[in-house]
């Protein structure tokens, strides 16, 4: 079950099973980044090679998996704990309905439940669900995790063991940090008396019972505990810990994983409950990648490395009980935190911990990956002064999150009639005795360059508003990213996140015009036109050397191709076989004759090839 070998995408787990699509799901996750979240459509449509980073980067992809899948999805993350994208794409403004920001209860406590809840639908067979449950963030992180998927299908009952899962997934919308449309909150509600009738399978070598438990949900902050009080033996893996949770443990012969940061300044005081303290090999805390390939992923995306994994193994007799999820083995995972585990039982001899360790002499057992523990005190000066500038960069987001930002969209003057202002205010008073010279601080709509565009945010601190003038109508947004920054006795630190912010008067025109930005000349039309066309050769449609370089000529005299591809006998055989490609095409040009540039947009010729088709489409296949 850990062999190193088997690795399990995270993205490949949301894909559709054969001839279904995604019908609705709900995500949750602690940070998000935007960039993998742009992935998630790619991945729950039924896109074959959405892997392919020649494909995965193109906007035209991106473009037209959004337009089919992000309605039908709902995603919770930790308010705050967005993080800010390093490049600039306008697509990140389709995710503004689909991202709700979460604000637990209780202030000292996070929303971190790593989860998906999947419903696929197919037109000849019944519906199919899919629970994942891993212990990372929608991020493009490399560490070492693990994940659950649970396959499932509707009974004619309800399924008393998925009640908690019901239970998690109506608490969502009570704790949106904005207001959430009525329809989406129905939408969730009904998904959760839905979920009630879904039988799902247990892993290979558990039995049929499954323990969904949702930490946090309820009314109090006392602290919940799933695990068996009497155990001979424990197993955690965790990357952080804390020792009064860990010696509730009450037997003597446990296992520890960890990192070495969390273990630093806790051995002692967990030693007599754990005779064996590993950590993750140095080997292993190091990507898997070339050194041309981590460059790349760092001039992208946001990613960390290392243990993010999360599993508690109990042994009692013959019998294990395994749970995994977001829970870390901390006191405030179990008391107020939102978290989500999963909890299974099995026989000793088949799944407990000697045999989940593996065997030395095995290079592919998960004991190999792992090194035991020696204690290394740390008790420097300089990270004492880093960690009280971390402290007050932490105080000073916390009074941002206080405000009660919102946005609104101002028509721009007369002589910038195609231009908007994005006007932001908040909604609570905040005093400002906090501010400092040594504090700086920068917002911008994620659609610009915060370091050239980016305003002080200590206006709003005085009372005042921050207007972001002359915006065009594709980069409105309600995602704004924040820089804050310190520097004090030589030492400097800084973090920075995006909020998604309530905004009024945003023209419904927006997305359209975000279209118009990525199909901007006839030969993204053609690159368009090609994917919407092609199942086959998806590769070629999407080669860097070709993709804007395809020829072509006057549609009117029959000059139908784009290098080697057929364009009129792919069109003619959608016509026969899936007249649905065509219906997407039509309502791509639709959208683009709207455009005061369409007749630099649409090849010469065009419609008189177009409407004949669409009318055999219309009168032979409706």
């Amino acid at each position: 079950m850990l062999n190193p070998d088997n690795r399990h995408l995270y993205l490949q787990s949301l894909k559709p099973p054969a001839n279904y699509e995604l019908e609705y799901g709900i995500g949750t996750t602690y940070t998000l980044d935007l960039t993998t979240l742009l992935m998630i459509p790619l991945a729950a449509s039924s896109f074959s090679t959405f892997e392919n980073k020649e494909i995965s980067s193109d906007n035209i992809a991106l473009f037209d998996s959004l337009q089919k899948i992000i309605n039908k999805l709902t995603v919770f993350c930790q308010e705050g704990q967005i993080a800010l994208p390093k490049n600039i794409n306008l697509l990140y403004s389709f995710l503004d309905q689909t991202v709700v920001e979460a604000k637990p209860v209780y202030e000292d406590r996070v929303f971190h439940p790593k989860t998906w809840i999947l419903k696929f639908s197919c037109d000849e067979n019944d519906d199919k669900y899919r629970m994942v449950i891993l212990s990372r963030n929608i991020t493009f992180d490399k560490s070492w995790d693990n994940i659950v998927v649970l396959e499932g299908e509707k009974m004619n009952r309800i399924n008393q063991n998925n009640k908690p899962l019901s239970d998690f997934i109506s608490y969502l919308p009570q704790i949106a940090a904005n207001k959430i449309p009525t329809s989406q909150t129905s939408k969730i509600l009904d998904f959760a008396e839905e979920i009630k009738k879904v039988k799902f399978n247990t892993p290979e070598g558990f039995t049929d019972d499954i323990e969904f438990c949702p930490l946090g949900i309820s009314n109090s902050s006392q602290d919940f505990w799933p695990f068996k009080k009497d155990c001979d033996r424990a197993m955690i893996v965790s990357p952080f810990i804390s020792s009064n949770l860990l010696n509730r443990f009450p037997s003597q012969d446990n296992i520890l994983i960890s990192s070495a940061d969390s273990l630093s300044d806790l051995q002692s005081n967990i030693k007599p409950n754990f005779t064996r303290i590993f950590i993750l090999n140095d080997a292993v805390e190091e990507l898997n990648l070339s050194d041309e390939e981590a460059e790349d992923i760092k001039s992208d995306i946001n990613f960390s490395s290392g243990l993010h994994s999360k599993l508690f193994i109990q042994e009692n007799d013959d019998k294990v009980f395994l749970w995994a999820g977001s829970a870390n083995a901390t006191y405030a995972a179990f008391n107020g935190n939102i978290e989500f585990l999963v909890g299974f039982q099995g026989n000793r001899p088949e799944i407990g911990i000697d045999k989940l360790l593996g065997d030395l002499d095995d290079d592919r057992s998960f004991i190999n990956l792992l090194e035991e523990y020696g204690y290394i005190p740390d008790n420097s000066e300089d990270e004492d002064l880093q960690d009280d500038l971390t402290k007050k960069l932490g105080e000073y987001k916390k009074k941002i999150l206080d405000l009660g930002l919102k946005l609104e969209v101002i028509k721009g003057s007369s002589d910038e009639e195609d231009l908007f202002n994005l006007k932001m205010s908040a909604g609570n008073f905040s005093d400002n005795d906090f501010l400092t010279s040594s504090l700086k601080s920068l917002c911008c709509p994620i659609t610009r360059k915060i370091e050239k565009y980016g305003k002080n945010m200590n206006k709003i601190f005085a009372g005042e508003s921050i207007v972001f003038k002359s915006m065009s109508l594709a980069a409105l947004t309600s995602f704004i990213g924040f820089t804050l920054n310190i520097e004090e006795n030589n030492h400097k630190e800084a973090v920075s996140f995006v909020l998604n912010l309530p905004v009024d008067n945003i023209p419904e025109k927006r997305n359209e015009e975000i279209l118009y930005n990525i199909v901007t000349n006839r030969n993204k039309f053609i690159r368009y036109l090609i994917f919407l066309l092609d199942d086959e050769h998806i590769e070629f449609t999407f080669n860097n050397q070709l993709k804007d370089t395809f020829r072509y000529g006057d549609f009117s005299r029959g000059e139908f191709s784009a290098f080697n591809f057929p364009l009129m006998e792919e069109m003619l055989k959608a016509l026969s076989r899936d007249p649905e490609k065509l219906d997407a095409i039509d309502t791509l040009l639709k959208k683009l004759k709207k455009s005061e540039k369409a007749d630099e947009i649409l090849p010469p010729g065009f419609d008189l090839l177009w409407e004949p088709l669409m009318k055999v489409r219309l009168e032979k296949f409706e």
